[in-house]
């Protein structure tokens, strides 16, 4: 996908729904970007699996542990 394409449904994904924001939890340490939160929702669709379902489709979940 192009990076204009991705950054047009980042920006309306995240105005729309609130999930997508970026927070902080209670000890202040900053959650998931949009970013990656919107690519994992994308690999879902693609794929039609979990995106975590295994280290092949998804190399972010060595850095959200």
């Amino acid at each position: 996908m192009p990076p204009v394409v991705f950054d047009k449904v980042l920006d309306g994904v995240v105005q729309s729904d609130d999930y997508f924001v970026q927070k902080y939890n209670a000890l202040g340490v900053r959650r998931l970007f949009p970013h990656q939160k919107v690519t994992a929702t994308l690999r879902m669709f693609c794929y039609g699996v979990a995106v975590c379902n295994g280290p092949t489709l998804c190399p972010l979940h060595r850095l959200t542990r």
